[in-house]
């Protein structure tokens, strides 16, 4: 199903989107990635699934595990993480951050 299709029905579920699947929560956890990289990282994510153009007509039949492989690939070059196990963002993901904290 398509991602907006996917989102009317978590809504319809009432459930919510990625906060409470574990596998994510758990992966951020053991590699330390920071929380709010993660909703970062789902923004973006969302963004480009529900208004790219080539992004609106992608199909997956389990989005959670698609995002999982997005944070675990980091497919949006986002982060980076230092020799200490320490993340900052890149270039993309000040950038991204600042678009997406701007549309909240």
């Amino acid at each position: 199903m398509t991602f907006a299709a996917w989102c009317e029905e978590v809504r319809a579920k009432g459930e919510k989107f990625i906060s409470d699947y574990a596998p994510v929560r758990e992966y951020a956890k053991k590699v330390g990635l920071p929380e709010d990289f993660v909703m970062l990282a789902f923004q973006v994510f969302k963004d480009r699934y529900t208004n790219g153009e080539k992004g609106k007509r992608k199909t997956y039949s389990d989005w959670r595990a698609a995002f999982l492989n997005c944070i675990k690939a980091d497919w949006f070059r986002l982060w980076r993480v230092d020799a200490d196990g320490r993340y900052s963002l890149t270039s993309a993901g000040l950038q991204a951050d600042l678009e997406h904290r701007k549309a909240a």
